[in-house]
């Protein structure tokens, strides 16, 4: 496997980038001038302002007064970075600005992304069951489910349009109907496949991949990998990970009733991130999913009890995953 680029060295370069240039560095920055491209970041962080935040830098905050040139050049900038045209979801998280300023000077998204001489990933008004329909045929053209990395080329939307709709690729797949399939229909993936695409994911990312990421950009469902390793921890470590032992970001399975325990636990929780009362309509405009539910490192008791659950923002959450405790503590 090809030497790792560690968030140390993502974040050292950041810091002589902002010194070299004598301002917080931008993603075109850092595609133009930086030893790593702005990739690497787009996989270690939840956001370019995450990976700032830990730099100890941050982005420029002016968003009042912005002409429709320095909008338009956002778009194009954002759009070199993802290598496509960027959704709505791109800009909130990894663009110069939020899409607010965009409605104020534009009718609407789309209308910007056209006048920055892009093509709009999607009509305003496709419906949610013609996309659905449009993964489906998918399906039946491929033999198997579409990944994420294909969505565009096989259903004619993107997978990231996918995301904003529904919340994540996985919940598109289900509400399709796909969910849990095998590779190719009416054929069993043996385990060397197995092993294998976890080991392509690996080189992809320079680190084990997370349950989304294999979820997301990987050949095979969750299901296989149980039927084989009995758990995806189990698999990654057949496949020369070296996982943290204490990490639950592997765990060995969730609780069948896991999605019912998360939902009580944000009603409980008001709806709100406990650590920056972000509102879960906020969390679903800034980062098209719904708040995440959280494991609190605890010494003793089940990990997945309600006591030990917390509703978390995408930000915080990723924040107290590097702490690996509960910061009210």
């Amino acid at each position: 496997m090809s030497a790792k680029i560690t968030r140390k060295d993502l974040v050292a370069e950041l810091e002589r980038l902002a010194a070299d240039l004598g301002k917080t560095p931008t993603t075109s920055d850092i595609n133009e001038h930086a030893k790593f491209s702005y990739q690497p970041y787009y996989n270690e962080f939840d956001s370019f302002d995450d990976a700032l935040a830990e730099a100890d830098l941050e982005r420029e905050p002016r968003q009042q007064g912005l002409s429709r040139d320095e909008l338009l050049d956002a778009i194009r900038e954002l759009a070199d970075d993802v290598g496509g045209t960027p959704t709505k979801a791109d800009m909130n998280e990894h663009g110069r600005y939020s899409t607010q300023p965009y409605y104020n000077k534009f009718d609407g998204w789309n209308d910007a992304v056209e006048q920055a001489d892009l093509e709009p990933n999607h009509r305003e008004d496709i419906t949610d069951a013609e996309l659905l329909q449009a993964l489906r045929d998918a399906a039946d053209k491929l033999g198997r489910e579409p990944l994420f990395v294909e969505a565009k080329e096989v259903t004619g939307y993107s997978g990231s349009m996918y995301h904003e709709r529904f919340g994540s690729w996985l919940e598109a797949r289900e509400q399709a109907g796909l969910s849990g399939t095998q590779q190719s229909y009416g054929r069993r993936v043996d385990r060397d496949e197995l092993l294998a695409d976890l080991e392509r994911l690996g080189e992809m990312f320079g680190r084990a991949p997370t349950q989304p990421e294999i979820r997301d950009y990987g050949k095979h469902s969750h299901m296989a990998y149980y039927r084989h390793f009995k758990s995806l921890r189990s698999a990654l470590e057949k496949a020369g990970f070296d996982l943290d032992k204490s990490s639950r970001e592997w765990p060995d399975d969730y609780p069948t009733d896991w999605r019912c325990r998360a939902e009580c636990v944000r009603k409980r929780d008001d709806y709100q991130c406990v650590a920056c009362d972000m509102t879960n309509n906020d969390h679903r405009e800034k980062y098209s999913e719904c708040l995440h539910v959280h494991h609190v490192a605890t010494d003793d008791g089940s990990p997945d009890a309600l006591e030990n659950l917390v509703t978390l923002c995408k930000s915080c959450h990723a924040k107290w995953d590097r702490l690996k405790a509960d910061p009210r503590r």
